[in-house]
């Protein structure tokens, strides 16, 4: 996040590390007493005995676990959950554990809204909190349709379910790919070493591409499941060294050995892909923030693409 994380934690935290706040308030230092205030009120008037962390948000621990180890840095973290604002509003709900759970890497920048990821560095797996975030750890000044208002502080439900290894997470994808390869009968799809799977549906003509070409390709790339592309090349096609170690390996591995007006459909998994990028919840708003500036990645973490490409040039 360029904006709305970043610039608001990078001011908390300073004043954090100073232990207080510039005698000229800024717009932030506003929207913190403002907030903090209505949440402390809040707090009070629903006579709630939440604990107040140094950063802001408020939370009390519903469901603990006895034993176990609490998430640290780097963790890979699936997680359950409800988003409210304190009005009652009801913002996203992902709480059906018959499904597999959310996943981010607990980093400073792992999750969206910023709090719910901090607090996993509070629990253990399978326990439950419920957070009470101010807007400055939670969308901030962000606004979405209906959904999501400028200044929303909000009271988050959360399971912290699992702990998952680097190689969980890569059979969670592949079984992702696997399912939605049935789900929609496919055929003709072939997994190669990478966990990539490809399919040829245009062959083409002429010499194949080898790596150390330059190639040029028209593309789509879109979520798992999505219909719509979140990325895609319009009036300029893509062009690429083939092979080079600048290129995600998706790329690298599926448009080798194709003729100019091949055409090829790619199922990637995210370690062949965008790798580990920050998870937004909900999901919906991604591309909106993409399109804003406020996000550059348009994909989420441990999350297939589909890609669709034709070979236009080979030099």
């Amino acid at each position: 996040m360029k904006t709305i994380i970043n610039s608001a934690m990078a001011i908390l935290l300073a004043a954090l590390a100073t232990g207080c706040i510039q005698e000229t308030e800024s717009d932030f230092d506003r929207i913190v007493k403002r907030d903090d205030a209505l949440l402390e009120t809040y707090i009070s008037s629903k006579n709630i005995d939440a604990t107040k962390t140094q950063l802001g948000y408020y939370y009390t621990k519903d469901v603990e676990v006895d034993g176990g180890t609490q998430f640290t840095n780097n963790d890979i973290i699936g997680i359950y959950y409800e988003i409210k604002t304190i009005e009652g509003h009801l913002i996203d709900s992902y709480l059906d554990e018959d499904n597999d759970p959310i996943v981010f890497k607990y980093t400073q920048n792992g999750l969206w809204p910023a709090a719910v990821g901090y607090a996993a560095g509070l629990a253990k797996a399978g326990e439950e909190l419920t957070l009470y975030i101010p807007s400055y750890l939670a969308y901030n000044t962000y606004s979405f349709e209906q959904l999501i208002t400028s200044g929303a502080n909000l009271v988050v439900k959360v399971k912290y379910a699992k702990k998952y290894t680097q190689d969980q997470v890569k059979q969670l994808e592949d079984q992702m790919i696997q399912d939605y390869i049935a789900a929609n009968e496919l055929e003709g799809f072939t997994k190669n070493d990478k966990d990539i799977y490809i399919r040829v549906v245009e062959a083409g003509e002429g010499d194949p591409s080898k790596n150390g070409n330059t190639v040029t390709f028209s593309y789509e790339i879109f979520e798992l499941n999505g219909t719509k592309a979140i990325a895609e090349s319009t009036t300029n096609n893509a062009v690429i060294s083939l092979g080079s170690a600048n290129n995600m390996e998706f790329l690298n591995q599926s448009l080798v050995n194709l003729p100019k007006g091949a055409e090829v459909e790619v199922i990637a998994p995210s370690h062949a892909a965008y790798g580990e990028t920050v998870q937004v919840i909900p999901n919906e708003i991604r591309q909106d923030l993409v399109k804003k500036g406020e996000l550059q990645q348009f994909t989420a973490p441990y999350a297939p693409i589909r890609f669709n490409a034709e070979m236009i040039r080979i030099q």
